[in-house]
């Protein structure tokens, strides 16, 4: 449907260590051709039998410690290791035993890699630079101090004592190679329940070929700590492994298309799951202010009387009569002056204060001169309460002040960005609605669109996109994206997940009739009617469908409300649970 975004991507590692181990074993060695005095040949002199304890040896391999010397038989002389392919061989035992190293594990909590399959020398790591800790855990594991205390002499051992000095990021540069695979895993987990046990069959695995990062899960949601038994989920048609298998939760592979293996009855919570965890991202957060007066205006979002004085606001931020702003909202409005149509910017109010003071109001100066004006364009001073001096030369004219009441500015632009989608969070949260709120999608790397609410119920999702003003401008954008969007979700609802399109708003403006044809006036919904004028609004209330162009049967729903209570109801009833 889109780009998978969970940041889970599939590393194959391969273990290189053959250069550092080979060299500090040909170091020791040559340490020993020096100040060895107990060998195990006299006549021969110091060699590889000599190097390492026997202990050490035996736990490395399944090598006999005469097989290390040349030895003579009835059938001649049978070689025994070269010093190289001893040296290797020790190598090859610290590639293959790296992983399971418990200091190097341990090293890796706190890491963004999330589970490591020993056999299959691969782990899921969370985005493109969990690799990097490997080489610090791998410093971190002392593998170089541990080879020199298996040496055999004392004096070697002394020699080489001070050789971890030398372990840094260059030393280990090229040690540990991890290559990120095409293909992600579609979630971190999912629960055992939601698949289906006649597709599927497990197999007991052993635990000690896995790690598992217990602390980056538990912060995903899950709890995978404890002595637990570990299986691998299996395809029962064609042996697909599709996971690992801890407690009941399967972490899922890369590659594998778990929608096949998801009951019929658990489509829904596996969808929402992908939603919320996989298609979609969360923008940025916004920068935000500390400010009393938005404070308490935030806390008035359910207050009727507030929704009701809003849509009375001129071009989303303005009343002029002061008359009809009630005593309690007045602390959130400032008394300023409004200059509209000057010349050459005949397209722009200027708000200004309403000081008394014969000073500068508001002076506009263009670097490119329009016609014969000057490049000073105009200067206008305060002359007293009722008038203002407006200069284009070097006699002013008179004109009169124009009071406003506009909302403070922090608020007003809140206004603008904010109050109705939190007025609509508000709802859902007062409700105990499931959401996901301002996500965004992504395809092909490039940003998709950004949905304001993804809301579900046992039987649907409905998809809010919340606006402060309804207009013909945002049904009509609002229906073309939506017809993107069924394309983008046809995966869902080919498996039989419904979904709604609202376009939600708080007021609604002239452009709205536009759409006449399919609005039905005195629309009678819970008591409530819309699509005609309401004596305690300065805007229209709507309520209608309309239908999607290009998509036979589809439809959208368009919604002006801008009060808490009657909102609230609308919501219940569109989504019910």
């Amino acid at each position: 449907m889109f780009d998978n975004t969970g940041n889970i991507f599939h590393f194959n590692y391969e273990v290189q260590l053959e250069d550092v181990i080979e060299a500090i074993c040909d170091i020791s060695f040559d340490i020993g051709l020096q100040v060895a005095d107990e060998v195990e040949n006299k006549e021969k002199g110091f060699s590889i039998i000599d190097l390492f304890k026997i202990d050490f040896l035996d736990d490395i391999s399944t090598i006999r410690t005469d097989s290390l010397v040349d030895r003579t038989t009835e059938e001649g002389i049978i070689p025994g290791y070269t010093k190289q392919e001893f040296f290797s061989y020790i190598a090859d035992y610290y590639n293959k035993m790296l992983f399971y190293d418990q200091v190097f594990l341990d090293a890796l909590n706190g890491s963004d890699i999330l589970l490591v399959d020993k056999e299959g020398t691969s782990f899921l790591g969370a985005g493109d630079k969990a690799k990097d800790r490997l080489i610090p855990a791998l410093k971190n594991a002392k593998i170089l101090k541990k080879l020199i205390t298996n040496l055999k002499s004392d004096k070697i051992q002394r020699s080489l004592q001070k050789i971890d000095t030398f372990e840094n990021d260059i030393f280990y540069r090229n040690t540990i190679k991890a290559t990120k695979q095409e293909g992600q895993p579609l979630l971190p987990f999912i629960k055992l329940s939601f698949l289906d046990a006649e597709k599927i069959y497990k197999e007991k695995v052993d635990s000690g070929n896995f790690w598992i990062n217990v602390d980056a899960y538990q912060a995903r949601g899950i709890d995978l700590s404890g002595d637990e038994e570990y299986y691998v989920l299996i395809d029962k048609e064609n042996d697909l492994v599709l996971g690992l298998l801890i407690k009941d939760n399967v972490i899922p592979y890369a590659n594998v298309d778990l929608v096949n293996y998801v009951k019929v009855d658990e489509l829904y919570n596996y969808y929402w799951t992908l939603l919320k965890y996989t298609y979609s991202t969360k923008p940025s957060p916004r920068n935000t202010h500390s400010d009393e007066a938005l404070d308490e205006f935030k806390a008035l979002l359910t207050d009727t009387q507030l929704n009701q004085l809003l849509s009375k606001l001129k071009n989303n931020f303005y009343i002029k009569d002061k008359a009809e702003i009630s005593e309690k909202f007045l602390k959130f409005f400032n008394d300023v002056v409004i200059l509209e149509k000057l010349e050459s910017l005949e397209n722009y109010s200027f708000l200004m204060s309403s000081n008394h003071d014969q000073e500068t109001v508001l002076g506009i100066y263009n670097t490119e001169r329009i016609g014969t004006n000057y490049n000073l364009l105009h200067w206008l001073n305060h002359k007293g309460e009722k008038a203002i001096n407006h200069f284009r030369g070097t006699v002013p004219n008179k004109k009169d002040k124009t009071i406003i009441h506009s909302l403070k500015p922090v608020i007003c632009y809140y206004f603008l960005e904010k109050y109705f989608e939190d007025l609509f969070e508000h709802i859902l949260n007062a409700n105990n609605y499931k959401y996901l709120v301002n996500r965004n999608f992504i395809d092909k790397s490039k940003l998709f669109c950004e949905i304001d609410f993804f809301v579900r119920t046992d039987k649907k999702f409905y998809y809010f996109e919340t606006k402060t003003k309804l207009s013909r401008y945002y049904i009509d954008d609002f229906l073309k994206k939506v017809s993107k969007m069924m394309d983008k979700f046809k995966p869902m609802t080919d498996n039989g997940i419904e979904i709604e399109y609202i376009l939600v708003a708080g007021y609604s403006d002239s452009s709205v009739s536009d759409y006449q044809y399919f609005i039905n006036n005195n629309q009678n919904l819970n008591g409530v009617f819309y699509n005609t004028s309401r004596a305690t609004l300065n805007s229209k209330p709507y309520y209608f469908n309309v239908p999607v162009p290009d998509k036979e049967g589809k439809q959208i729903t368009c919604i002006a409300e801008p009060e808490y209570n009657n909102l609230e109801n609308l919501v219940k009833t569109l989504c019910p649970k």
